[in-house]
Formats: C-alpha cells, structure tokens, sequence
C-alpha cells in the first residue's frame, strides 16, 4: 500500500481499509478531459498502490532482468564517456566500498546543482541515456525506445481530453501509430509514449509531481486498448521513483538517489530500453489499421482483434 499523502492519519485509514485488496469502487470522474483530473484520480487511489519495500519485490514488475556484467559494461561505457566519473566514499567501511567503486554521473553531482528549471536540470539524462541504447544486451535485440524530452508538445490523442505536458517520455522507435501522411507525422501519438516521466526541481512538490504522472498514466490506458499495463517515472530533485499501473494493479519500486545510485538508475533505464512493446506493456494480440486507401476524409483507425479458438486464430476488426 502506498501512502501519498504520508500523514500518520492517511495511514491509519488506509491499514483499515487493506485487509482483502487493495482495490476498491471509484467515483466516476468527467472522461471529457481526463488529465484535468489528477487530483480526484490520486484521491481515489492511493489506498491502492502496493509500495514495494525492496528492490527484489520491485524486480518482478520490470519488463526483465538486466545482468550484472550488462551493467558493469553500461558503467565502463558512460565512464569513457564522461558521463560517469570514480568518486571518494565517504564510509570507506561501507559495504558498497567493499564492493565496488563509488561512482556519481558529472552532470548530477552528489552534492547538488542549481538550475533554471527541469528542462535544463534534466537534459543530461537524455543524453545518458543515448549512450545506453547503443549497448548490446545478452539475450536482447537493439534498444526499443529513446528518452525524448518535449515538454511543451501536447500528444496526439485518439480521444478527446489529452492535455498533458509530460517532461520527458520514453518513446517507442518503431511507431504503432500507422501514418497516412506527412503531417501525421509531425506529432507524438500517445500510443508511443511507452514511459510517461514527470520531473520537479525540489521535493517539495513531490505530491504535484505524483498527480500529475498519475494523469498522464490514467489517460494512456483509457486512450489505448492495446495498454495493459503503463510504466512511469517521477524524480523529485535527485530522488527518482518508478511506477507500475495495470488494470488489476499498481505497484512503486523503492526510492532512491540516482545520483548516488547510478547503478539502479541504469538497470532501469536498460530494463526499459531493451524491452519488448509487449514487456512495456502492448497487447499483441490487438493491431491498429487504416483504411486500405487513407484520406483524410477518411482516416478513421480501426482496431483488428486476434482471438483463438478450438478452430484456430480469428480476427475481429472495429467499425
């Protein structure tokens, strides 16, 4: 259970009300601008997000399991970079120095870095993460995703009420959006923003920074019947949170500083990165298509259902 308020009261109501599932009946909430309400949406579910305590729980929920000799590898190729650089530790006696060196990304130093707003604070991380997708994994193909930050660029929606202006977003390389023509093109369907992140300078705006990723979250599974689940990312400052939300369940990992953790930060982004569209959440068995000759009087997309029965595979394709 997740308490996104963490007040002591909070608490107390939500141990009351978690002894069989963490779900519970919702209010309806107006579907003609679904990011406009954020906050009616945290109200009603934050009795219903399992917190996982550790990273092992956590694990279970990323799309898969990045080695320890892939990271190793991530590690020695953002150092020759200049991305990643050796740093004293300072409890020499520490397990993690027993280990393994301390290391800090340079455009994140531990000790802070002011900025005029996230766009700027947060660019590096772009940047680091176009170093990973040129990593090759064991067991995986090439990256399937880049980290793309535009802030000011609304997606395009197949529904009405898609205004959210996510801070960055990990974007699918191989559209599922078909295209008929150039200006179709031009704009980010929603259905590729595998990976909503929201970034917010201070913590103190940790819970504006949650509301609004849950908007954003809430609004990707209604706009598209292929999500069966939606990864997301929030970092507040350093302080960096990965959530899981499906339509059985929501789930958030840990948090943790990514500037004194790069380690987990790149076994995420790696487990992001490399996944399969149906490891981040795509239906295969649902496929969208035009028309066989798109106008732009006619450009409606349809929706081609596969389903299997005793007589084999069968196909169902909405008007």
């Amino acid at each position: 259970m997740l308490d996104l308020a963490e007040t002591s009261t909070d608490r107390a109501i939500a141990s009351s009300q978690l002894r069989d599932t963490p779900r519970s009946f919702g209010t309806p909430v107006s579907t003609g601008n679904v990011t406009e309400e954020p906050a009616e949406v945290l109200k009603q579910m934050k009795y219903e997000i399992v917190s996982c305590d550790n990273w092992d729980d956590f694990n279970l929920y990323l799309p898969f399991d990045v080695t320890e000799r892939n990271i190793k590898e991530a590690v020695t190729t953002l150092t020759a970079r200049k991305h990643l650089r050796e740093v004293e530790d300072s409890d020499p006696e520490s397990e993690s120095a027993s280990e393994e060196k301390k290391i800090e990304f340079k455009a994140f130093p531990c000790d802070g870095v002011v900025t005029p707003n996230e766009t700027t604070r947060y660019k590096p991380l772009v940047e680091i993460c176009n170093v990973l997708q040129g990593l090759k994994l064991d067991g995986r193909k090439e990256a399937t995703c880049e980290l793309v930050q535009l802030p000011e660029n609304f997606p395009k929606t197949e529904t009405d009420g898609g205004n959210c202006k996510v801070d960055a977003y990990l974007k699918l390389k191989n559209s599922t959006m078909p295209s008929f023509d150039e200006n179709s093109k031009k704009k980010l369907p929603i259905a590729d923003m595998a990976v909503p992140a929201e970034f917010k300078r201070s913590e103190i705006k940790r819970l504006e920074n949650r509301a609004q990723i849950l908007g954003a979250a809430n609004f990707c599974m209604n706009d598209d019947p292929r999500r069966m689940h939606v990864y997301a990312i929030t970092i507040e400052d350093y302080q960096m949170n990965v959530w899981y939300f499906s339509r059985s369940h929501s789930a958030k990992s840990p948090e943790f500083n990514f500037a004194d953790d790069p380690r987990t930060f790149i076994r995420v982004m790696l487990s992001f990165i490399f996944a399969t569209e149906e490891e981040l959440g795509y239906d295969p068995s649902i496929q969208r298509r035009l028309p066989p000759n798109p106008t732009l009087d006619n450009s409606t997309l349809h929706f081609v259902y596969k389903l299997r029965d005793k007589d084999g595979d069968r196909y169902f394709k909405t008007e």
